[in-house]
């Protein structure tokens, strides 16, 4: 008995160390940003991702393909961000074309908490099947 529960902890002491860890790298490895998307039921959610910059550009990458707020986004272009305790609306389109840059930005932007994301979830931006959406800052 006493070496099941040695299993048992080794077991979930290594799944928390795993969320600690990528806890960690995804909250403070660098910017992130809080995307208010709309959800089928038709209320709103609330999801921390990061963000990307290039000239009048930026980049989110959350979902994919068959998602119901990225499908949203051809109806109803707008959405809105709250960056460094903004909130701020944007046009924003689906980018598959931007998949490269976006990781591009992403690994030069978020450094070690990138890398240590994609060793940890096992995730390259080879095997990333996530939709790059370009953000267009509204007046």
């Amino acid at each position: 008995m006493r070496f099941f529960y040695t299993l048992l902890s080794a077991v979930l002491g290594a799944g928390g160390l795993f969320v600690i860890i990528i806890y960690g790298a995804s909250e403070l490895g660098g910017e992130v940003v809080t995307l208010v998307k709309q959800t089928s039921a038709g209320d709103y959610s609330n999801v921390r991702v990061w963000i990307v910059d290039r000239d009048d550009y930026a980049w989110i990458e959350h979902g994919e393909q068959g998602d119901f707020w990225l499908e949203q986004l051809v109806e109803q272009p707008q959405l809105q961000l709250v960056r460094r305790g903004q909130t701020s609306r944007y046009t924003a389109v689906m980018d598959t074309a931007s998949h490269d840059l976006y990781h591009q930005l992403r690994a030069e932007k978020y450094a070690l908490a990138n890398t240590v994301i994609q060793w940890m979830t096992q995730n390259s931006r080879e095997a990333c099947t996530g939709i790059p959406v370009r953000l267009m800052p509204l007046p």
